[in-house]
């Protein structure tokens, strides 16, 4: 009861630098086999968006910087998104032998249309701040670093502010297709599963170093 919002940002000039998540060639110091690697970063992504889903609490994204991979992806999961001008977005995910995860498949057509989706998940399509702002993606976009930290916090203040069981409530009420989030979130990460085992996916990788 007493965490009223989720603040969510990046450390130093960048959000989120993405992710490379299937192709670590070792786990917490103990070196594993390709399948192993992908087993446990499936359950993981998986575990982190089906927790963002389940959350009745308002999530405030502030995109500091650059985002790319998962985090990009995620951002209509998000209640509150809020950039700065330097802020940039990319998921580079065909070019990368992936396909869309995040429950990203369902939300960017939802959210802005199957031809923008598709231009952000086959063409690699980089995304300004505005661009973003209009797509949806972003409500606010701040001139620098001080405005955005200023609105950030002045949306948590105000949220702290409010009844938490109305709060919590609101949100249950307009994220009333949260089963079908996590069953496409299922479907996404099994997809993953096939794509980060494939030689395909590991021959993009080697192409990469």
């Amino acid at each position: 009861p007493a965490v009223r919002s989720i603040v969510i940002t990046g450390e130093g000039s960048s959000f989120c630098i993405g992710n490379e998540p299937a192709d670590a060639e070792g786990y917490g110091g103990v070196q594993l086999e390709k399948d192993a690697l992908v087993d446990i970063a499936c359950e993981r992504m998986k575990t982190l968006i089906d927790t963002i889903i389940k959350l009745d609490k308002p999530i405030v994204a502030a995109v500091n910087g650059p985002c790319f991979g998962l985090f990009f992806l995620l951002m209509p999961l998000f209640d509150f998104v809020f950039a700065t001008r330097e802020a940039c977005f990319s998921a580079c995910l065909a070019e990368l032998a992936q396909t869309p995860f995040g429950c990203a498949s369902h939300t960017f057509p939802q959210l802005m249309g199957i031809s923008n989706a598709n231009e952000i998940f086959l063409c690699s399509r980089q995304l300004s701040a505005d661009d973003a702002k209009h797509l949806r993606l972003v409500s606010h976009v701040c001139p620098n670093a001080n405005s955005l930290s200023h609105l950030v916090s002045s949306c948590a203040k105000h949220l702290s502010n409010l009844p938490p069981s109305a709060l919590s409530a609101t949100k249950r009420l307009y994220s009333r297709d949260r089963d079908r989030l996590l069953a496409v979130n299922e479907q996404e990460i099994a997809q993953l599963r096939i794509l980060w085992q494939s030689e395909e996916f590991h021959q993009v990788i080697q192409r990469l170093r």
